[in-house]
């Protein structure tokens, strides 16, 4: 059984207030896919965003500064629209 699915959760899943977003880079997106299977399926809250030109972890730990950059740009687009 896959990861993703190994655990036990609530079904169907408790009503979130919250917006989640979901991070993969790009070239382990062929990996992650079930598990962004099984949370569109899940949770109806989570956006996906591919991080172009990435592999598994590497912008964290190779890129700091990239993870940063992308990081509060992304943080500073959910203040705008909650603030709109």
């Amino acid at each position: 059984m896959h990861s993703s699915r190994a655990k036990r959760r609530p079904h169907p899943a408790p009503a979130l207030d919250t917006e989640i977003t979901y991070w993969y880079a790009e070239k382990e997106a062929k990996a992650r896919r079930e598990d962004m299977d099984f949370l569109k399926g899940y949770l109806s809250n989570v956006t996906f965003v591919e991080i172009p030109g990435y592999e598994h972890g590497e912008l964290v730990m190779v890129y700091p500064d990239d993870f940063y950059r992308i990081f509060t740009a992304t943080i500073g687009s959910f203040t705008a629209a909650q603030n709109a």
